[in-house]
């Protein structure tokens, strides 16, 4: 007679996950892709100033749909996002509606009339829906 399967102590489960980890070599990995933005280092600083953006747009200039802007936290993320201050409005638009497709329909509707928005609008936009394209896809991951 078999009894009931008990989950191991999170002591155990800990050991067992350090040694996946290491038979992966996940730990002796190059971490060059993951380098940390310079600019991050500033993160409480960078993150007051976005907030007083915020409060300053939406509750003095009553702007309804403020610039909001990720903080990069690697290097990778920095370039992306210089990359995407250059981009002009057309390839801005290309990049929103190829995401918008692989989004549902409901979605899709709610980020309609884009050409008739402004560039720093887009930006906006572009930053909401690679945010939703990412969660998207975690959540069919899990």
């Amino acid at each position: 007679m078999v009894g009931p399967r008990t989950q191991p102590e999170s002591t155990i489960e800990c050991q067992r996950f350090r040694i996946h980890l290491r038979s992966l070599e996940f730990v002796n990995q190059s971490l060059k892709e993951f380098e940390l933005n310079e600019d991050f280092k500033n993160f409480s600083f960078l993150a007051k100033q976005a907030r007083q953006n915020f409060i300053t747009e939406v509750f003095i200039n009553k702007n309804h749909s403020p610039l909001f802007r990720l903080i990069p936290i690697t290097k990778q993320e920095s370039n992306a996002q210089e990359n995407e201050d250059k981009m002009t409005k057309a390839e801005i638009l290309l990049k929103i509606e190829a995401l918008l497709e692989q989004l549902c329909k409901n979605t899709q509707k709610k980020y309609s009339g884009l050409k008739a928005k402004k560039r720093s609008e887009l930006l906006s936009i572009l930053q909401e829906v690679k945010s939703l394209f990412i969660s998207n896809n975690e959540d069919f991951l899990e």
